[in-house]
């Protein structure tokens, strides 16, 4: 009887446990420890490991609360832990999909605030990449479906510097700066490792179409609000993360 319960109780707080670290890592990766993910941003003060991922609602020094950040990520972890726990993919056990939710998460949350995938997490990725690929496709497809993401959104990147050079001569202003971030395109390669050839082409179009799609609906929503500002970027990263989850998981 309690074997059975038990489950019920310790998967939600491993859930608890994946919202908590990716957190502390989309807090520390960006400023690469110049300051401590621990300290409040509103006093300065340190707060304990254990306060910061158990009970981070407000510090207990100022009484600040938290961002709604920390509360999004936790609360969507809790449910995708349970999902995988009760629905692991077929050729991943709980932990490695356990691990590679967390790595996820940490990307998106990362991109989406910094605009920027730090080097060690794409290292990271790489590593994690083939393991998982690996453990679903065997070592032939992981590779060539990392070539093929690596290459093929580099083409894109370099596809997007050329569009914002002459973009930038019509419309007289600077506009040199890449579509696509570097990161994106080595992400691209990690997300080609874990979902292997020939899904990773799979993945970008979808990935690519959905990313128009909400681009169009925001740029029609910020028209109509009449506060639209051309040329704004959005990150890329969720969207290919989102359908590449589909293939994992």
């Amino acid at each position: 009887m309690i074997a059975s319960w038990l489950p019920l109780i310790a998967v939600p707080f491993l859930g608890w446990l994946a919202g908590a670290a990716v957190n502390f890592l989309a807090d520390w990766l960006p400023s690469r420890g110049s300051k401590s993910p621990l300290q409040c941003p509103h006093c300065g003060e340190t707060n304990g490991l254990w306060h910061y991922a158990l009970w981070w609602k407000h510090c207990p020094a100022c009484g600040q609360p938290r961002g709604k950040r920390t509360w999004i990520v936790v609360l969507l972890s809790i449910p995708a832990t349970l999902f995988i726990w009760y629905y692991p993919p077929a050729t991943l056990n709980f932990v490695l999909g356990y691990i590679t939710l967390i790595y996820l998460g940490v990307v998106i949350v990362i991109d989406i605030e910094h605009r920027v995938i730090p080097t060690p997490l794409l290292l990271a990725g790489m590593i994690l990449g083939i393991i998982v690929g690996f453990a679903r496709n065997g070592l032939a497809l992981t590779l060539l479906g990392g070539l093929t993401g690596l290459f093929l959104v580099y083409f894109l990147y370099l596809l997007g510097i050329l569009f914002r050079k002459v973009w930038g001569k019509f419309k007289q202003m600077d506009s040199s700066g890449p579509a696509l971030g570097l990161g994106d395109v080595f992400l691209s390669g990690v997300l080609g490792l874990m979902v292997g050839w020939p899904n990773i082409v799979t993945s970008l179009l979808l990935a690519i179409l959905f990313a128009g799609a909400f681009s169009l609906a925001w740029i029609t929503f910020m028209v109509l609000k009449r506060v639209y500002t051309p040329g704004r970027a959005f990150p890329y990263s969720p969207f290919i993360i989102l359908v590449a989850l589909g293939f994992i998981f």
